[in-house]
């Protein structure tokens, strides 16, 4: 058990040890004295392939403290207990921002904490607190002066600025129902379809996780649940707090963390308005084949991604998942949604909220929902820490939540493709596009189309919603138009041109008649007659008989023509 005396305890037996003026006696606690910042405390993080390992030369009181925690519980377990995310190296204000991540600092010091100074407004130097009495705060700092000593502070000082609670197992929130305050949530989705949210208040629901969407294998199609907006509308105004799950169907870390990009970018339209967890929802049985060690970093590269853009972070997976598909010690500084539909949970590690049934009732909703506890005060947390979009004033502005708008496409249109890429980039075919299609599915701005209007052809195909029209909203166009664009070659030639005009809908004839009737203007030739010129003379100019040009003008008499009259040759 991971105890706050045991980081202290190691913390105190390195008071008196001076920083050395050179690489030389590192381990000596007095020797080689000098100013120029090399310590044991880098070189050992460095061997033991620590995050901010190669520290020697650098401003050390950060180093020391993991170095601490480092000692006490080992690399993983240190990090996890310290709130440690990503690859950052040392240093003072990433330590804090650790600790804010999780909502676990604030200006209330215990005996463990890791202490936060400032100096012009910078967070520049830490330590551990090693005792609270009253008003005051003792603690262990290291580069203090040149060496590792203690301290004595009063809360009033301005030096103080804040305190960062790790994770001991000692403060950790196990579940114990029978002493725990429990507060009761739903999770839903588009498979609830339309709620009544002011019933499901009344129904005693204190909380939501609304599904905002899914992914893809490879992270490139995700889709956002058609009941998203909607659902987090209505529960907001129902009085009711929520968070958001996303639904992972990626098989690489490089496609969730391409989910993640999808999910951050959603949310920056909802900022202040979740008081629960962002939460990754991994169990899709594609994913179970991948390997502790993948399906781990992909929680890992998902959680840091939802973190780095502000929000609270948490992994949704059942108890099999958890003991047999993820490697769940590395896991275990994200907070746990555990499914175990059982009547009393099972799983020996910490969790937030537990789903307890995929069967309940509840009053608003027609069959079947989730039901969930929490056991911490996620509103309070997330507020306090500023993430989700909070800011921390006191009246926090209504921000306005419109239903996600009704998507363009739906299975059953007829469509025509106005683009010339699929979704998975290739170049669509003349014929393809020369042809109506229905839509099989829509899965976000995916657009499978299937069969073709005339029957003739099915392609199950995915196409941008961009790239698409619906055909009863194409205007049509003219003869004149079509036949313009037949000119331009955008038709084709002989049967084809037929083909696709009739497939299309237009009359294929009324076309070909104005086409022919334009090349026809466009291949005539016409002569002025001049002083002295005859008929039979003109011909010859042009290859051809005076009877041709007199059937043509219609001339009457070949020998009645005139100076300015316009002879048409060809």
């Amino acid at each position: 058990m991971a105890k706050a005396s045991d980081v202290i305890k190691i913390a105190l037996a390195e008071v008196g040890y001076k920083e050395k003026a050179s690489n030389s006696q590192l381990d000596n606690p007095t020797a080689n004295a000098g100013s120029n910042n090399y310590t044991k405390y880098a070189r050992d993080l460095r061997d033991a392939g620590y995050y901010n390992g190669n520290k020697n030369g650098f401003a050390w009181c950060d180093v020391f403290v993991d170095w601490c925690f480092y000692k006490a519980f080992g690399k993983t377990e240190g990090q996890r207990i310290e709130c440690q995310t990503g690859d950052l190296g040392a240093g003072c204000k990433y330590s804090k921002q650790y600790y804010q991540n999780k909502g676990r600092c604030d200006r209330k010091p215990k005996v463990g904490d890791q202490i936060f100074f400032t100096s012009g407004g910078t967070i520049s130097h830490t330590g551990i607190v090693t005792a609270v009495s009253g008003e005051n705060v003792t603690t262990v700092e290291g580069n203090s002066g040149d060496a590792v000593k203690q301290h004595t502070y009063s809360l009033s000082n301005s030096y103080v600025d804040s305190f960062g609670h790790p994770l001991y197992d000692e403060e950790e929130q196990k579940v114990d129902p029978e002493q725990k305050t429990e507060v009761r949530g739903i999770d839903v989705s588009k498979w609830q379809g339309e709620i009544d949210w002011t019933k499901v208040k009344a129904d005693g629901v204190k909380f939501a996780m609304i599904r905002l969407g899914y992914g893809s294998a490879d992270g490139n199609s995700c889709g956002l649940d058609s009941y998203f907006g909607k659902n987090v509308q209505n529960a907001l105004k129902a009085g009711i707090d929520i968070g958001c799950y996303f639904y992972s169907y990626a098989l690489s870390v490089a496609a969730a963390k391409k989910e993640a990009e999808y999910v951050t970018g959603v949310l920056q339209n909802y900022k202040g308005v979740f008081t629960y967890p962002v939460v990754f929802d991994l169990e899709d049985k594609t994913q179970q084949s991948l390997g502790k060690t993948m399906l781990t970093d992909m929680v890992i590269a998902f959680g840091d991604a939802i973190e780095k853009a502000g929000f609270y972070f948490a992994l949704y997976s059942n108890l099999n998942w958890l003991k047999n598909y993820l490697d769940d010690s590395k896991l275990k500084r994200f907070d746990h949604w555990l499914a175990q539909w059982a009547a009393a949970p099972t799983y020996d590690g910490d969790f937030g909220i537990w789903q307890t049934s995929s069967t309940g009732s509840v009053n608003g909703i027609s069959g079947n929902v989730d039901t969930d506890i929490a056991y911490k005060d996620y509103p309070k947390i997330i507020r306090e820490a500023k993430l989700n979009g909070f800011t921390g004033a006191e009246d926090e502005p209504d921000i306005p939540v419109q239903p996600e708008p009704e998507p363009v496409f739906k299975k059953g249109d007829l469509v025509r493709i106005t683009g010339t890429k699929y979704y998975s980039g290739k170049t669509i075919p003349a014929w393809v596009k020369a042809k109506n299609w229905y839509v099989r599915s829509v899965i976000g701005d995916r657009i499978v189309i299937d069969k073709s209007e005339d029957g003739k052809n099915a392609i199950c195909s995915p196409v941008n919603a961009s790239d698409l029209q619906l055909v009863n909203t194409i205007p049509e166009k003219t003869v004149d138009e079509l036949a313009k664009e037949v000119l331009e070659g955008k038709w084709g030639n002989g049967s084809d041109r037929k083909n696709r005009l009739t497939e299309a809908g237009y009359d294929y004839s009324a076309v070909q008649a104005k086409v022919n009737e334009m090349l026809k203007k466009e291949t005539e030739e016409y002569y002025t007659v001049e002083t002295g010129d005859t008929l039979s003379a003109i011909a010859a100019k042009y290859g051809t008989t005076y009877q041709h040009l007199t059937e043509i003008n219609d001339i009457a008499n070949m020998n009645l023509i005139f100076t300015g009259q316009k002879i048409r040759v060809k």
